[in-house]
């Protein structure tokens, strides 16, 4: 799969570590290509993985196509997966994708709780700064009033 990012040509192959991840956990490399393609991380790749059940895909639609549209032509390189060496091939099972999910979902809201807490000693930092700069623009308005009194 190859796109354009600010002008520039990215190409994505089941050889991408997000995509080896998904696929890793149990999801089709096709399929694990068009979820990295679309969101770029794999957390969300897997939420849209599971949001985006294979039924709602039939082969040769498109993403955001009509339902009642005629079949595109699917990219080769997407129909044919690449052959990943067997022993790298490992299935999941639905308890295994849920715990992996859960860890996900956990670390994503660790992460989240952790921006939460610099964006408040950001706030912090900036009302601190804010209080000083009024301070010494207090100062200097005093100065000039006693240097305009003074000449």
């Amino acid at each position: 799969y190859q796109r354009r990012v600010r002008g520039q040509q990215i190409t994505m192959s089941a050889n991408d570590p997000r995509v080896r991840q998904l696929v890793d956990m149990g999801f089709e490399v096709s399929r694990a290509i068009e979820a990295v393609k679309i969101n770029g991380y794999v957390e969300a790749s897997i939420a849209w993985l599971y949001k985006h059940q294979p039924a709602q895909f039939p082969e040769g639609r498109k993403l955001g196509s009509e339902p009642g549209a005629p079949p595109e032509e699917v990219p080769q390189s997407l129909v044919e997966e690449p052959q990943i060496p067997q022993e790298k091939q490992k299935t999941l099972t639905p308890e295994e994708k849920e715990e992996a999910l859960k860890r996900l979902n956990e670390r994503l809201q660790k992460l989240r709780e952790e921006k939460a807490v610099q964006t408040e000693i950001s706030q912090l930092d900036r009302e601190k700064m804010r209080r000083e700069e009024g301070k010494k623009a207090q100062e200097n308005l005093e100065l000039w009033k006693q240097k305009k009194e003074e000449a």
